[in-house]
């Protein structure tokens, strides 16, 4: 069973209706006994008839590229030959990832498994699929993960600020120092902060100028390829323009040998023409020696009927007229001789006549064999043109097809060129893209080493708070000891005095402040 053949339809809106969306490549139909066969490329039922397009819609044809900056909706099927993206989807295990792609590009990137989550498989080095180690496959932005990371970033700030705060309340005189410092951590946080933004940016910039200097590598491969169909299109053109140059050169050859050969037919009828005329000639000529020897022979007949009758006549009268009979006998004899003269005459114009008509015999036959040799020139000149019409139609189709080569041609052509235009573009957005990348690289590690200074600084601002409240606590307790030993020193006067009396002494162990109260 003939898997193509769709049937028969009694009209061509039948056939639509029974096939909305048209055919596939070598799929036929007949209609009311013609065969339709479907053009995929121009989308239409093609039969002997007008190609007729579809009833619910029409066909349009756009040789060009398109950008699309927003939003592309199709309502209906998608056909292409190939649509570029970097996930290639899920698989069953990496024999079937495999044989899908076995030339894999790098950047392309897909899961194995039999859901998603699964592993994920990524191309690092071009025709060699890599696993990774890790899970996923969605092919999306997990933004809650993002969102918690942000939180648990900010909690972890907050504890930051409390600690620091709390660090603060416990640096006691040191607090203006710290909080120099802690200004110049925050400066260079927001610094470093915004190097990180600026840096991730400029990442993502390299990253988009990385694919479009990729889609520009392949637009520039696709362009050669192009160019190098356009190149063997022009070099299959070339030799059949060459073949149509040779054959038309054979063409004229065999055209003026046909000339030529014309040209001796109509000398060789011109030949027997001649030759025709001479042997009438000679036929008129044998004809009218033939009747003077006619007439000749009936006046000689005539005058020996007449001297035989005067012999006759000369003869009963011989006696009486001798002289007379002599006279008769001399005229017999001239007649006898004229006689024999014509006779002669008659034997030469006879044989006038057989050279004659042996001269018309010769003629008719070089006639036969001109006329023979006319035939087959004109047999051949027929053959050569048939030939040459035959030849010449080959030239209309080979001139046609040369045409349609070197639109075939100038379309490559221009394709080559516009994909060339894209590619210097992307080539152009890729270079300002890096030096972009470049600029924020070199920000972020400008902004990391005010961020490390500011570090290093913060650090040096500790260890002075650190000394700092060494120093004030060693005084302190200096100032305690000095202030027991006042004491001391007091009591032992009160004691010595003999004085009757309460005396009371504090030491403020913060301050070093000493309040000494006597009461009698």
């Amino acid at each position: 069973m003939d898997k193509n053949n769709l049937g028969e339809y009694s009209s061509l809106q039948e056939l639509w209706q029974a096939h909305p969306e048209g055919g596939h490549e070598g799929d036929y139909a007949i209609v009311n006994g013609v065969t339709y066969r479907w053009d995929k490329y121009n989308r239409i039922w093609n039969g002997s008839a007008s190609p007729v397009e579809s009833y619910g819609r029409r066909t349009e044809i756009h040789d060009g590229d398109v950008i699309v900056n927003n939003d592309l909706t199709v309502a209906g099927m998608l056909r292409a030959k190939g649509v570029k993206q970097p996930n290639k989807g899920l698989f069953k295990d990496l024999d079937a990832l495999q044989k899908r792609y076995p030339l894999p590009e790098i950047g392309w990137w897909a899961t194995v498994g039999d859901t998603v989550p699964g592993l994920i498989y990524r191309c690092d080095k071009t025709g060699v699929w890599s696993a990774t180690g890790e899970t996923g496959g969605l092919d999306a932005i997990d933004y809650e993960k993002i969102d918690t990371a942000v939180r648990n970033a900010q909690t972890a700030a907050d504890k930051a600020d409390k600690m620091a705060n709390r660090a603060n309340a416990e640096a006691g005189n040191a607090n203006t120092m710290a909080a120099l410092a802690q200004q110049a951590a925050d400066s260079a946080n927001e610094s470093a902060g915004n190097a990180d933004i600026a840096a991730s940016n400029a990442n993502s910039k390299a990253e988009a100028a990385n694919t479009a200097a990729v889609n520009a590598a392949s637009a520039g491969a696709f362009a050669k390829d192009q160019g190098d169909y356009a190149k063997e299109q022009g070099a299959i053109l070339q030799q059949r323009v060459e073949a149509v140059e040779q054959f038309s050169e054979t063409v004229r050859t065999e055209e003026q040998a046909r000339a030529d050969s014309e040209k001796l037919r109509i000398a060789e009828e011109e030949k027997r023409k001649s030759a025709e005329q001479v042997r009438a000639d000679n036929e008129s000529g044998r004809v009218s020696a033939e009747q003077q020897r006619a007439s000749e022979f009936a006046t000689l007949k005539e005058a020996s009927e007449e001297a035989t009758s005067a012999a006759n006549t000369a003869a009963s009268e011989a006696t009486s007229a001798a002289a007379t009979a002599n006279a008769t006998t001399s005229a017999a004899n001239k007649i006898n001789e004229d006689m024999v003269k014509a006779e002669q005459s008659r034997v030469s114009a006879e044989s006038l006549r057989a050279k004659a008509e042996s001269t018309r015999v010769e003629s008719e036959n070089t006639r036969q064999q001109n006329e023979s040799t006319r035939v087959g020139r004109e047999y051949i000149r027929e053959a050569n043109e048939t030939k040459r019409k035959s030849v010449e139609a080959e030239r209309v189709k080979a001139e046609s097809d040369r045409e349609s080569e070197e639109t075939l041609r100038r379309n490559a052509e221009t394709t080559r060129k516009s994909n060339e235009s894209a590619r210097a573009s992307a080539e152009s957005s890729r270079t300002a893209a890096e030096s972009k990348r470049v600029a924020a690289e070199t920000a972020r590690a400008d902004a990391e080493i005010k961020r490390t200074s500011a570090e290093s600084g913060r650090v040096t601002a500790e260890e002075q708070r650190v000394t700092e409240f060494s120093r004030l606590k060693s005084e302190s307790e200096t100032a305690t000891d000095n202030a027991v030993k006042a004491a001391d020193r007091a009591v032992k006067a009160a004691a010595a005095a003999e004085k009757k009396a309460t005396l009371e002494i504090e030491v403020d162990a913060k301050s070093g402040i000493i309040s000494v109260t006597y009461d009698e």
